[in-house]
Order: structure tokens, then C-alpha cells, then sequence
């Protein structure tokens, strides 16, 4: 190029090189303006993209020319440059591969023949470096995988624990880590927070911060997961690292390692503890916990005697003896601990602390609780007495209600109020003053009745919960008066008396009572009720009787024992009967029960010296006859026979009580014969005695010569030759009396590798002569069975030669697949689903054969607290087969029941699997609890139902409003954050958390899953409405906000719901009711495939409604009728803390409340057709 000219179209213009260029047009202007390289760091070998961006940055547009590529001043290409319009861009590559290391400097260079004149010459190239080497990598690979127990038997949980380590030269990255169980994919996670499936069961997560962190050079990391083999057998388990190569390595082909894991059943004990409780959980030091401990041996083998530990805070206070327990039985133990400090004390049990037994699983051998420790300072009011008189009053008559208030706290109590209430209704009110602790007050009031009724007056101390006590739910006290004009039956029992006066032990005293009605009133149906010396011993039904008239009764008894009785009758003892008198209903008779003395001669002892005589051998036969009785027996006679016929006779002499007397008498045998030979002392009944039956005895001589039989096995053979498990195998056992006598009927024994498992009856055999006997049995296992047969095991014939009476045989078994019945419990219900204390409850079970062979008779056992209720015969089965069946309990106190149901519990039935035939259900016992304060978790003193520790969640939302509710229980302790999760998942809340600022015990919160709005919100809520909902946390302030902080909801909503309403998942909200609608701060937390979860905070607990909030309060997108389906339009017993207050009337009132939307909606249309006709009539008045 020469300076001062520049090609200007077609013509050229002179310049003076001055720089002065004021005469030159428009012109293009090239310029790089950028320059970058592919990849950033490359290696010898690699292909590297060289980019430039080629702008014209002049006013004229640039026709095409060249874009030289320089490497260190070398040429490596060119490429074209297309027209460039002004201010426009082009991007051109080309590549080059280097071929040693090295820094490498890359010159740009557009335009570089100058074919294009510009108004810049001097700005068409760029320049760049990079550094060209080798590059260093990780290599990531699985070191080991090994598993924990190595052979873990089938359902019993293993550790898997894959040892991950970088063999490379440079620090490797997060990345994933696949598994495989028998080459079925079963999950991945990236590094370190791990997921684990086998066979598609989610297992867990493993996301601890540090569990597998970045991996420098020659580190590794250690992994574990669990897994369960469902089946005896071998698996293989395959780890794969870095499957989806996140992390560029040196070696990519060494990235997986696999481990077979052999599952076998093993015989072994497995203790586990079942139930474990401390009572009380709250208390002051000094106190006494009891510990409460259930060890059930879940294994299949009997364990050794071991003890169970017990710690408090991980230190040891002591420990108590567990005896053997065989396979699939349980034992309870407990014990005694006193708490010296305040504080919160965890108490661990841990049962074979020592490892003294072998078992299946070492590692479920513990169970923990804990309980609160701390000294209480409250007043108490109680209502110590609470009484009305006239206690039957008649309309019009002045009762005087009589209340002594009592403080049994141990703390002085303020000033407060006693109300009186009549059905929910307040009628009047009285004054508590300043109690100190243990003090009472005794307090009238007067009420008149205006007409007759039933009437239950309830007496509240503190009922506006002004007083802060140690029991919030003993305040209040119930009288109940029958206001009534009065005519009533009085019940008497005239006479008692009991025939015969003075029995003897044993004799049946005949007890006749003669029951009177001396009211003025027919007496209906009752009960009379007898009582021994206050013991209840039975009752008879009195009839209706009609005043003046009586009815005779009779009971009887039988005295057991010497002592002076009094016979008490009761007639309605049960107060069914009201009567005008109910001080006078019984009558006592006392007797003497006088025991008569008697003797009693029974034969001690009877033996013979000599057992086996020969004839013509003199026998003595000696026999010792005692007088057991209780008086001196006279002298009598000594009787000996044989086969009835008399052989002789002795006399007995004067026997004192408990005295004895030895008598002896010979006999001589003359013939080979087995003789019985009977004494019977007072043969002739001479002497009267306590007990007649009990006179004589009988021995048995056998008489014979010196021949005597003598029993072997010749043979022992069985069927089929070659035995299996599982199926019969027929034994045939071959004897022959080899003696020289006659061997009588005997019993031979058989043993099974030394264990005694059946008899076998073996025929009279003539001397010489032989006989097959046969038994069966059928294997369990393979290998070598030792069977041994001991005849005449017992010694009951005398034989030749008692040392050649056993055979000894070893039978080979093997293996054989056998197909077997597997009884399992598919499902346990019950109905109610929530009961109440002493309310029936019926469950029902469904029994499912799931094995490939049909299943015999059988028995299930259920159990409610580890306590055997009883059992249903459960009966056969075939493959695939199920049974239902149901069984009654009566619900007891309040709490958590554990229902336990156990089919086969004598293991009657051969299973694939003995390991699957129990289920285990939670059943909560509740009072409906009156919620009357606390935003949803309700005030204190609210309920008259209950009087327990704990705090249940109530609701008095209808319960034709309520689609599905979860409760889930927590101890609320004032300084301890508390979580409450719903894993049964049956609603859209999963977890609702807070901090406490009071202590409340034991709580039960419940979501609540509505059909329409909350009965307790006076309007829908505003936007797109996915649920509504009610949470109430407890029933005794626990919700309220000054009671709480930091309180958060995690709930989830369907994608299906978004996806087909259209939803803005942004605008999702939870809503709290609190007077109107507010929204809360919601938050996104994840997701999965068919649901979205969310977190919101919350300032307390009560309605609530999940949205799509748009902020305007008009578009409430519901049922715009919502009104007429029995909902109330206003809470109505709200009150200031939109809390509810009387909420029992809801149901009432919403009756009332229905044709409120239709009279709107009358009102609209009557209002145009009105005008119309006010309009027509003006018309038609002009007209």
C-alpha cells in the first residue's frame, strides 16, 4: 500500500499525506472483533477451531476479500470474507491441530492483500495465545465392594459399603454412581448425595456433607447403602462410577467392580424389643420412672439366657435377667429408676448388652424414650365437692348448688371465677378468691327449675383459663338432677336367710331373699346382688314388681373352708332403679361354717420282695396303710385279693391321725401266670371316713420259670431308596424275639441324629418269631440323618439280654424343590377409625395365601398391647386364595394401641417363608375434644371429655365436610424444636414444624382434607382453589402464636392439577383464615415426577386453602353456591383471635343458614322484572 492513496470506487483523489482527509467520501472499515479458540486448553493431537468475528465497522459497504491465519508468523490458510454491509458482522473458523507442546501465538489478519480500500488500513488483525500440553486427568474407580453380614439370610437387611478411589494425577469432580442388583438397574445419584433402589424400592439417601467428597489424587471415599434379598440364593450387586462420564478420566474402562452375595436362612435367635415404655413421662426428681420392656425372640432358634441393660443419658443405672426364650415368644420385663435432677433425660434399654447370644441381626437390639424431669410450681383448682340440694327437686323449687374449690397446687392461685353452665349455657357466676395451696373454699349458689327434666349442671373453676395451672383439666365437676314431680319405688329386702345355718365345707347353703317394693311406683327389671365377707359372688334378676308387692329370690353357695361368714344381698346394686329411698337396699345374714373331723385310712405303700417269683417261691407282700384324716381311726381288717377272690387278711390296728402302720403277708404262686394283687384296707366299711375312696392298691407279680424272651432288629429299610426334603419317607423295621419266652405287646422308640422324635407299637411275639413295624417321617434337610431305633426303650420286658436292643442306620437326603403355601396378612382395618374410650371396635382382617401350594386349617392369634385377645381359625387355602375375618375390642383408656395379628402361631402349616405372617397397626384411642380456644390448637380448659396428659388434636368441622384427616403426636417442649411428619401421605401437608415457647406434653395434631371451605371461614378463598384444609395442633393452646415461633408448612400439590387447570406454579400459595383470607410466604422446594412440594411460614394453625393467588381478592374461582350446601357464610362463634368458640352449634345453624344465596338470588332477578313493569304502567297511563 502506498500512503497518501486510496481506492475510492472509480475515482481517485489526491491527498496530501498530512493526515488531512476532509476531501475523501465514505469507505469501508475491517476490523477483528474477536478472536477465540476451541478447545481452551488442548493437547498435542487435538484439533483446535480458531473463530474470528469479521465486523465493518466503516460507512461504505466492503467487498469480498481474505481472512489470513498466522501460527507464530507462519501461514497456516485462508478464508473468505463475504460483502460486509455497514456495522454488520461474519464469523469464520478455520482449524489446525498442533503437534508438540508449547505456547502458541495465533495472528488474524483481514483484508491482507489490501483488496479493500478503508479508511483504517492499520486495525485488521488480532492476536491471541494459548498453551498447548499435555493434559493431566483423574481416573475414578470402584476399589472394593463388600457386604455386611457376607451371607445375610432372606429379609434380613445387609450393608453394601463400595470403596471409591482416584488413581489418576488430577482432582476429580462431583459425579454419579449406578447400581445393579442380578443386572437390573436399580438407581443413581450424583456424588455425594446418593440415592439407592433395589428393584425399584426406594432404600434411602445418603447426603451427610462429607460422605464422598471431591477425590485429590490417590484418595478415597467410602460408601454404604443397605439392601434386603428377598430369596435364598445369589445376587449379584454391580457398582458403576461415573456411568454417564461427567468426569473426563485417563482410563474410562475401569470404572465399575461387582460382588455375588450368597443369601442363606440360618438357625439363630433374634431379640428385638417390641414395645418399650416409661411412665410418667413427666415428673419431678424424686419420682419414680417404671421402665416397661417387651423382648420378643423374632428368630428361628432358641437363645441363651442374657439380661437387658438400661441406661439413662448413655449412662448404665442398672440391668435385669432374661431367661431363654424360645423361637417367636416374648417376655416382658421392667424397671425402677428415680431421677435426682431436673432436665430432660433419654432412657435407652438394650437387650444382650454383653453379646451373651448369637444372633441373626446384633443391631435392633435397642429402644429409647425419654421423660421431662422438672419441678413444678402451679397452684391446682379443683372442684374437691360439688353437690345440689334438694338432689330431685320439683319445677319451681330452690336448689342450692354447693361447690368447695380446692387448690391442690403448690403454688397460691389468683382471684378468678366459678361459672355454672347448664347444656352449654352459662346461668350464673361465683368468686374464686386468692387460694393458698391445699386450702378450700366452699362456695352456694342458687338455681330454681323452671320445668321437668334431666338437667347436668356443670361447676368450671377458672373457665376463662385466667389462673396459669400444673393440670388445665381438672377444673370442672358435673351434677346430675331429675327435675320431676315424684313418684318413685323403693326397693327393701324384708328378709335374708341362708338354710342350713351352720355348714360344713362342701355343703350347698341354699340363700332366699325376699325383695319388697314399699314406693309408690312400679319398680322395673333390676339385679340382686350377693356378696361373701364384701367379696361379689353372683347375682339373679328381681322382676318388675308393683308397689306393696314382693318377689322371693334364691341364691346358692357352696363354702370351701372353716370360718364364721356374712351373706350381704344387694338389690340394685347398680342404682338402675331410681328410687325414692336408695339407703335401704340390703339385708346381711352371717353364719358359722363348722368343719366335721373324720379319718382316713389310705395304702401308702404296697410292694413285693419279690417281683419275678418262680412258682412254689414264697412271696411277702408288704404295705404300709396311714391314717391322713383328722380323727383316731379304730382298729379294722386288711383285705388282700386276686381277681376278686380272697386271699387273706390282717389287722390294722389303732391309728392316730397322721400315724402309720407297716403289714406284711405271704403268698405262694403255684402256676406260670402274670398275677394282680389288690389290699384294700376296711374292706367292710367298719370304720366312717372323710374320704371312702381312696382305700386300696394294686401290684403286679409276674410268676415264670428262667425262660425269657429277647427282643432285636434284624433289618431297618425304607422308601423311596433315594430320600428328598420335604417329602415322605416310609421306614420298615424288622424284630424278632430271638428268646426263649414269649415277649409281650411293647413300645420301641426312634431318634432322628440323636433327638427322640416318635414311638412305634410292637406286637406280642412267640419265642423265635419275627414282625415288621413301620413309621414315616419326611426330611427338612439334606445331608447324612442318623435314625436310630431303641427297643422296648422303657425296660418293660424282662428280657435275656437287655444290651442288644438298639440299630443304628444312616439314611443320605437330598435336596429337592418342593412347592409350599406362604400365609401372609394383606391387610388389617378397622372400624371406627378413630374410637373413643369404651366404644366397640371392629377390626377386620384379610388373610392371602401368596405361595405356589395350597395351605392346611390353621389359627390367627391377635394381640392388642402385646396381650393375647384371642384367635379365628383361619381355613385352607389354596394358591392364591385369601380369607377375611373380623374380631370385637372394646377400646379402654386414651393412647396409641398397638394391634398386633399373627396367622400360623403354631406353625402348623409349612411356608416358603415363616418370616412374613404378622402385621402390626397403631390404633388411636380419642375423646371428641370441644375445641374452645387457640388458634386451631385450642385453649386451655376447653373440654369436660378428658382429663389426660396429652393434647389430641380436635376439630368440630362437620364431619360431612371432612374428605380424609392424618394425625401424627409429638411431646411439645417449651426450647425444643418439634416436627410433625405424616408418613402415611394421605393428605397434601407432609410436614408442619415450629418452635415452642410453652410446654405442652404429649400432642396430637390433625390435618383435615375438606370437601368445600372450612365450616370456620366466612367466605371461599380467593384464586384457583387446590384444597382446603383444617390443621389443629392439639387442644390446648399449642397453636395459638404467642405460643409458638418460626412455624412452617411443607405441603405438595399434583402436577396433573397444574397441568390441566393451566396453573401458574409461581402464583401457588397457601392461605391462612385469621377473620379474612392472607396469603403467606410460599416457596418452591423441589419436585418429582408427580408432584411440586412448597414451604410456607405461618404465624399460628386454623383454616387454611391452597391457591393459585393472583392478589385479587374478586377472582374466587370455587363453587359460587358454595352457600347453599350446608356451610356456614360467617364463623359466627369466632372470636377475637379467630379462634372458634361454641363451634358445637355449627351443624345447627347451618341448617338456618341455607337460603341465604337463594334469597340473592331472587332478589336479582325480581328487581329487572319490577322496573319492566313499573315502566309499562306509566306507558300505559299516558296512553
Amino acid at each position: 500500500m502506498i500512503p497518501g492513496i486510496v481506492s475510492a470506487g472509480e475515482e481517485d483523489y489526491i491527498s496530501s499525506g498530512d493526515g488531512n482527509n476532509s476531501s475523501i467520501e465514505n469507505l469501508p472499515d475491517l476490523v477483528i472483533e474477536t478472536l477465540t479458540t476451541e478447545p481452551e486448553n488442548p493437547e498435542p493431537g487435538d484439533m483446535i477451531t480458531i473463530t474470528a468475528i469479521v465486523k465493518n465497522q466503516g460507512t461504505e459497504r466492503s467487498i469480498k476479500t481474505n481472512l489470513a491465519y498466522n501460527i507464530d508468523l507462519v501461514g497456516i490458510g485462508e478464508r473468505e470474507i463475504p460483502e460486509l454491509d455497514p456495522g454488520s458482522s461474519s464469523q469464520i473458523s478455520e482449524t489446525w491441530t498442533p503437534s508438540t507442546e508449547g505456547k502458541v501465538n495465533i495472528l488474524v489478519w483481514a483484508d491482507s492483500e489490501n483488496y479493500v480500500s478503508e479508511s483504517d488500513e492499520w486495525n485488521n488483525e488480532k492476536t491471541a495465545s494459548i498453551e498447548v500440553k499435555k493434559q493431566t486427568y483423574p481416573d475414578l474407580v470402584v476399589e472394593t465392594i463388600s457386604s455386611n453380614p457376607t451371607e445375610p439370610e432372606p429379609g434380613q437387611t445387609a450393608t453394601v459399603t463400595v470403596t471409591v478411589k482416584n488413581l489418576g494425577t488430577e482432582k476429580s469432580g462431583p459425579t454419579n454412581l449406578e447400581f445393579y442388583v442380578d443386572g437390573v438397574y436399580t438407581g443413581e445419584e450424583e456424588i455425594p448425595d446418593l440415592n439407592y433402589y433395589d428393584k425399584g424400592s426406594y432404600l434411602g439417601t445418603y447426603a451427610e456433607e462429607g460422605d464422598v467428597p471431591e477425590l485429590t489424587p490417590e484418595s478415597s471415599s467410602e460408601i454404604s447403602f443397605e439392601w434386603t434379598p428377598e430369596t435364598e440364593g445369589e445376587t449379584e450387586i454391580r457398582a458403576v462410577v461415573d456411568s454417564e462420564d461427567i468426569v473426563p478420566e485417563s482410563d474410562e474402562e475401569n470404572n465399575e467392580k461387582t460382588l455375588n452375595i450368597t443369601a442363606k436362612k440360618k438357625m439363630s435367635p433374634d431379640l428385638i424389643i417390641t414395645a418399650f415404655s416409661v411412665e410418667p413421662d413427666n415428673l419431678e426428681p424424686g419420682e419414680t420412672v417404671n421402665i416397661a420392656v417387651t423382648v420378643r425372640n423374632r428368630g428361628n432358634e432358641r437363645s441363651g439366657q442374657t439380661n437387658i441393660a438400661f441406661y439413662v443419658n448413655e449412662g448404665f443405672i442398672g440391668e435385669v435377667q432374661l431367661p431363654e426364650l424360645s423361637a417367636k415368644s416374648s417376655l416382658s420385663r421392667s424397671y425402677q429408676w428415680v431421677p435426682e435432677t431436673e432436665g430432660i433425660k433419654w432412657i435407652r434399654a438394650r437387650v444382650d448388652e454383653d453379646n451373651l447370644v448369637f444372633e441373626s441381626n446384633e443391631w435392633n437390639n435397642d429402644e429409647s424414650d425419654y421423660v421431662v424431669v422438672e419441678k413444678q410450681t402451679y397452684p391446682d383448682l379443683v372442684i374437691e365437692d360439688f353437690t345440689a340440694n334438694p338432689s330431685n327437686p320439683e319445677p319451681g323449687e330452690t336448689v342450692i348448688l354447693t361447690t368447695i374449690v380446692k387448690n391442690q397446687g403448690n403454688e397460691k392461685s389468683d382471684e378468678t371465677d366459678l361459672t355454672y353452665y347448664i347444656a352449654g349455657s352459662g346461668i350464673g357466676k361465683g368468686i374464686v378468691p386468692e387460694l393458698e395451696p391445699e386450702s378450700s373454699l366452699e362456695i352456694s349458689f342458687p338455681w330454681i327449675p323452671e320445668t321437668e327434666e334431666t338437667v347436668n349442671i356443670l361447676a368450671w373453676a377458672d373457665a376463662g383459663n385466667q389462673v396459669e395451672e400444673s393440670n388445665e383439666w381438672n377444673n370442672e365437676k358435673t351434677v346430675s338432677l331429675e327435675v320431676t314431680k315424684q313418684t318413685f319405688p323403693d326397693l327393701i329386702i324384708e328378709t335374708l336367710t341362708a338354710d342350713p345355718s351352720n355348714p360344713k365345707p362342701g355343703d350347698t347353703v341354699t340363700v332366699k331373699a325376699i325383695v319388697k317394693n314399699q314406693g309408690t311406683e312400679k319398680s322395673p327389671e333390676t339385679d340382686l346382688e350377693y356378696y361373701i365377707d364384701e367379696t361379689w359372688t353372683g347375682e339373679r334378676k328381681i322382676p318388675g314388681i308393683e308397689p306393696g308387692s314382693s318377689s322371693e329370690i334364691s341364691f346358692a353357695w357352696i363354702p370351701a373352708t372353716e370360718e364364721p361368714v356374712n351373706i350381704l344381698a344387694k338389690a340394685d346394686a347398680g342404682n338402675q332403679v331410681e328410687e325414692s329411698n336408695e339407703e335401704n337396699n340390703e339385708k346381711t345374714v352371717s353364719i358359722d361354717v363348722i368343719k366335721q373331723t373324720f379319718p382316713d385310712l389310705v395304702i401308702e405303700d404296697f410292694v413285693a420282695d419279690l417281683p419275678n417269683p418262680e412258682p412254689g417261691e414264697t412271696v411277702i407282700l408288704t404295705t404300709i396303710v396311714k391314717n391322713q384324716g383328722t380323727e383316731k381311726s379304730p382298729e379294722t381288717d386288711l383285705e388282700y385279693y386276686i381277681a376278686e377272690s380272697d386271699i387273706g387278711e390282717r389287722i390294722i390296728p389303732d391309728l392316730e391321725p397322721e400315724s402309720s402302720s407297716e403289714i406284711s403277708f405271704s403268698w405262694t404262686p403255684e402256676t406260670e401266670e402274670t398275677v394282680n394283687i389288690r389290699v384294700q384296707a376296711d374292706a367292710e366299711g367298719q370304720v366312717t371316713e372323710s374320704d371312702e375312696g381312696n382305700n386300696e392298691e394294686t401290684v403286679s407279680i409276674r410268676v415264670e420259670g428262667q425262660n425269657y424272651p429277647d427282643l432285636v432288629v434284624e433289618d431297618l429299610s425304607w422308601e423311596p431308596s433315594d430320600p428328598e426334603t420335604g417329602k415322605p419317607l416310609n421306614f420298615t423295621l424288622k424284630v424278632k424275639n430271638q428268646g426263649l419266652a414269649v415277649s409281650p405287646e411293647s413300645i420301641a422308640k426312634y431318634y432322628i441324629n440323636g433327638t427322640p422324635v416318635g414311638e412305634i407299637s410292637i406286637p406280642l411275639l412267640l419265642a423265635g418269631s419275627e414282625t415288621n413295624a413301620e413309621f414315616s417321617l419326611t426330611p427338612d434337610k439334606e445331608g447324612v440323618m442318623e435314625v436310630k431305633v431303641h427297643l422296648d426303650f422303657e425296660d418293660k420286658v424282662p428280657e435275656g439280654d437287655d444290651t442288644n436292643n438298639e440299630f443304628t442306620k444312616e439314611v443320605s437326603v437330598k435336596t429337592t424343590l418342593v412347592e409350599y403355601p406362604d400365609l401372609v396378612i394383606d391387610s388389617l382395618t378397622w372400624t371406627p377409625e378413630k374410637p373413643e374410650p369404651n366404644e366397640s371396635v371392629t377390626f377386620t382382617v384379610t388373610v392371602k395365601n401368596t405361595g405356589t401350594a395350597g395351605s392346611e386349617e390353621n389359627v390367627l392369634e391377635y394381640e392388642i398391647d402385646g396381650a393375647s385377645e384371642g384367635n379365628l381359625t383361619v381355613p385352607a387355602l389354596s394358591a392364591g386364595e385369601t380369607f377375611g375375618g373380623t374380631f370385637s375390642w372394646v377400646a379402654g383408656e386414651e393412647g396409641k394401641i398397638e394391634v398386633r395379628a399373627v396367622v400360623d402361631t403354631g406353625n402348623e402349616v409349612l411356608e416358603g417363608s415363616e418370616t412374613n405372617n404378622e402385621i402390626t397397626k397403631t390404633i388411636t384411642v380419642a375423646k371428641e375434644t370441644v375445641v374452645s380456644s387457640g388458634g386451631g390448637g385450642g385453649g386451655g380448659g376447653g373440654s369436660s371429655s378428658s382429663s389426660s396428659s396429652s393434647s389430641s388434636g380436635g376439630s368440630k368441622e362437620p364431619a360431612r365436610n371432612v374428605e380424609v384427616k392424618e394425625l401424627s403426636t409429638r411431646h411439645i417442649i417449651n426450647g425444643y424444636h418439634v416436627r410433625y411428619e405424616f408418613p402415611e401421605n394421605v393428605t397434601c401437608i407432609t410436614i408442619i414444624e415450629f418452635d415452642p415457647k410453652r410446654t405442652f406434653k404429649k400432642t396430637t395434631t390433625t390435618v383435615e382434607v375438606l370437601k368445600e371451605k372450612s365450616a370456620f371461614a366466612s367466605n371461599l378463598p380467593p384464586g384457583r382453589i387446590y384444597k382446603n384444609l383444617n390443621i389443629w395442633v392439639g387442644d390446648k393452646g399449642a397453636g395459638l402464636p404467642e405460643y409458638l415461633d418460626n412455624a412452617y408448612i411443607e405441603f405438595r400439590v399434583e402436577k396433573s392439577w397444574i397441568e390441566k387447570k393451566g396453573i401458574n406454579e409461581s402464583l401457588i400459595t397457601l392461605l391462612h383464615y385469621d377473620k379474612k383470607w392472607n396469603p403467606l410466604e410460599t416457596e418452591k422446594m423441589g419436585e418429582n415426577e408427580q408432584y411440586v412440594y412448597f414451604k410456607a411460614t405461618t404465624p399460628g394453625f386454623s383454616p387454611f386453602a391452597i391457591t393459585e393467588y393472583t392478589g385479587e381478592e374478586e377472582e374466587t374461582i370455587g363453587d359460587p353456591e358454595g352457600e347453599l350446601k350446608g356451610v356456614p357464610s360467617s364463623l359466627g362463634g369466632l372470636g377475637e383471635d379467630g379462634v372458634v368458640n361454641g363451634s358445637a352449634e355449627i351443624e345447627e345453624n347451618a341448617e338456618e343458614k341455607k337460603p341465604v344465596g337463594m334469597k340473592k338470588v331472587l332478589v336479582a332477578i325480581s328487581l329487572p322484572i319490577f322496573m319492566i313493569l313499573v315502566q309499562f304502567l306509566v306507558l300505559k297511563k299516558r296512553d
